[in-house]
């Protein structure tokens, strides 16, 4: 069986399975008391239950505990967990595991989070990858370039370097504009051009509103739209209908493109070239405004970039992996795995030599903050610390019984990423978050 690729940008969560693509969900939820909605069926419901919608839980991942909880989600990480299962049971029949491509803008407790909730749930993540980097690599990259990319609530340009690999460098938060902000304004603009033409107000009732923005949704997702679009929505058997046009979208986002355009000026000086996702292409005028750019190549990326990349290094480079590493050096497009000497370290370049983290139901505790944490999770008599060569060591306890990898624990142990710990009545696993 193949593995299953995971896109993790909350505009569009795309799933598939040798380059094919199988659903593509947003990271959105609806919350309710006895009922939880997840991914495209919750975005079909937005706009009717709009005070219980939730979209930012991929953006602001954590356990923190959130004011409108239910018995079935306390903290938006319960959230995250929800939409990753339901992912998984999509395609667990037809795939052996999956591989998560994150955004450059996750941080080591996200990522430590994110392996958490998969353990917790039994899903088999079997690597991570870099979203930037694994898109990047699937282009001719043969100088200093930039990835371009959207999520819901920011737009992010991160550095690729080149060579004989394709390799993450800085990233850069250029607006705290997402695509969610863009169609609001979107939306905004079609509801005036409705009150001028009908004197209706598509967004002063739920369900015009999200029948507006269904037809936003599915003007601005293709790719070849049309300049002008016929609008229609219906209220207790009356039809309302207007004529809107690009130009009239393009000029309701207009202020937010120049933070944009300077952000990238600012982090991509001379000569370079933008690669951009698929996603950016959905802001409507945003073309215009790239052409703009002095001395840059501007390169617009297939939807499919990703997942074709993907299919096409899968067996070289995500296959029999002995644990779960964090993969931010990919070949370069037009260089064969048969050409490298070792394909093997190029796709663990960058990953950390020892362990960084323990797991301990979906919550990551570093190893070097929070010491204490663990030693009262493993039991006040079991020893783990840092040797003098940086080495993480586990003793045995007196009077407790310890197993580490399922074999009872002896003497001491220098524990190694993936190492699975018995003790005090629970299960920990020791991992390794670039």
């Amino acid at each position: 069986m193949s593995l299953a690729l995971i896109e993790l940008n909350d505009t569009e969560i795309n799933v598939s399975i040798e380059g094919n693509l199988v659903s593509s969900h947003p990271g959105i939820a609806i919350l309710q008391p006895q009922k939880l909605l997840i991914g495209q069926q919750a975005h079909e419901q937005a706009r009717l239950q709009p005070r219980l919608r939730k979209n930012r839980f991929w953006d602001q991942l954590s356990t923190e505990p959130i004011p409108d909880a239910t018995a079935l989600v306390r903290h938006n990480a319960d959230l995250a967990f929800k939409q990753l299962e339901a992912l998984w049971n999509e395609v667990k029949a037809r795939a052996e595991g999956i591989i998560i491509a994150v955004p450059a803008t996750f941080t080591k407790q996200d990522l430590g989070l994110i392996l958490g909730m998969c353990q917790a749930g039994e899903i088999p993540v079997r690597s991570m990858v870099d979203l930037a980097v694994l898109t990047a690599s699937s282009a001719a990259v043969d100088r200093a370039s930039f990835y371009l990319d959207i999520c819901l609530h920011q737009t992010v340009l991160t550095e690729i370097k080149s060579g004989v690999a394709v390799t993450r460098g800085a990233s850069h938060v250029l607006s705290d504009t997402g695509l969610f902000r863009i169609m609001e304004r979107c939306a905004n603009a079609l509801a005036d051009q409705f009150i001028q033409t009908t004197r209706f107000d598509p967004l002063h009732e739920a369900h015009t509103e999200q029948a507006l923005f269904d037809q936003l949704d599915d003007w601005l997702n293709d790719p070849n739209r049309a300049n002008e679009r016929l609008i229609d929505v219906n209220l207790q058997q009356t039809s309302y209908s207007c004529t809107a046009t690009l130009e009239q979208l393009t000029a309701a986002c207009s202020d937010l493109y120049p933070a944009l355009i300077q952000g990238i000026r600012g982090a991509s000086p001379g000569k370079n070239q933008i690669l951009v996702s698929h996603r950016m292409l959905k802001v409507p005028g945003l073309a215009t405004s790239l052409a703009l750019l002095p001395e840059t190549e501007v390169t617009y990326l297939e939807a499919d970039a990703t997942r074709s990349r993907f299919a096409a290094l899968e067996k070289d480079l995500f296959t029999d992996l002995n644990k779960v590493s964090f993969i931010t050096t990919l070949p370069v497009q037009n260089q064969t795995i048969g050409d490298l000497d070792n394909p093997r370290s190029i796709a663990n370049d960058h990953l950390p030599e020892r362990p960084t983290h323990m797991l301990s139901g979906h919550i990551a505790y570093s190893l070097i903050d929070a010491l204490p944490e663990i030693q009262a999770l493993l039991g006040k008599t079991t020893k783990l610390g840092i040797t003098e060569q940086g080495d993480l060591q586990l003793s045995p306890a007196p009077v407790t019984t310890i197993r580490v990898n399922t074999e009872p624990l002896i003497t001491a142990r220098i524990l190694q990423g993936g190492d699975i710990i018995e003790s005090n009545g629970q299960t920990f696993t020791i991992i390794s978050v670039l």
